[in-house]
């Protein structure tokens, strides 16, 4: 669509999709393509936002205070959850590695060599560097309370957060929450422009 938008002035696509744990290169040059990703790792984490759940409870008549409990919950949930979700940030980091590597058939033509090359392109991969990492990133996150930060690493299942956690506070959490976003243009806005400012013009 894009590559014929100007020759026939039309409005140019736009992407959205899940960030999937992708790293700040990728979502980069996917940025340039027009190809925008959720600042979250799906997107059912998006009507987690601060925003929406506070709406979520006006609408219901309850106070907004009761977002900070379920922020506990979930929290405690992070925490117990812990090394699922670090496993999962390895191993997106290693599939990303993996992808972006190439058998050099030019420099290595015969089977001992290209089992040399692979075995060079699997021991750079250093897990427990990767792993120390991604444990260091999560556990700090947790520790400070980083709400927006831990929505855009939270992988835990729709069981788990959405259809979980959030119901305690808000019955049908998803539900509603889907119902305001389409019908509150304020409420949808805020999330535009806090989410896509690009979009926002």
């Amino acid at each position: 669509c894009n590559k014929h938008a100007q020759m026939y002035s039309i409005q140019p696509a736009i992407g959205i999709i899940d960030s999937d744990l992708k790293n700040e290169d990728m979502l980069k040059n996917l940025k340039k393509q027009h190809i925008f990703t959720l600042q979250c790792n799906e997107i059912e984490m998006l009507l987690l936002d601060e925003f929406i759940f506070k709406a979520a409870l006006d609408h219901i008549f309850k106070e907004a205070k009761l977002f900070e409990q379920f922020k506990t919950d979930f929290f405690k949930k992070l925490n117990d959850r812990k090394e699922h979700i670090i496993s999962r940030l390895v191993k997106t980091q290693v599939d990303d590695k993996l992808r972006t590597s190439v058998i050099d058939d030019k420099q290595h033509k015969t089977k001992e060599g290209i089992k040399d090359n692979l075995h060079k392109i699997f021991t750079q991969i250093d897990i427990d560097n990767i792993w120390n990492t991604c444990d260091e990133q999560v556990n700090n996150i947790i520790e400070r309370k980083n709400y927006d930060e831990a929505l855009k690493f939270c992988c835990l299942g729709h069981g788990e957060i959405i259809n979980g956690i959030a119901n305690k506070f808000v019955p049908r959490y998803s539900e509603l929450a889907l119902g305001l976003l389409g019908n509150n243009k304020n409420l949808a806005n805020n999330i535009r422009n806090k989410y896509f400012p690009e979009l926002s013009s």
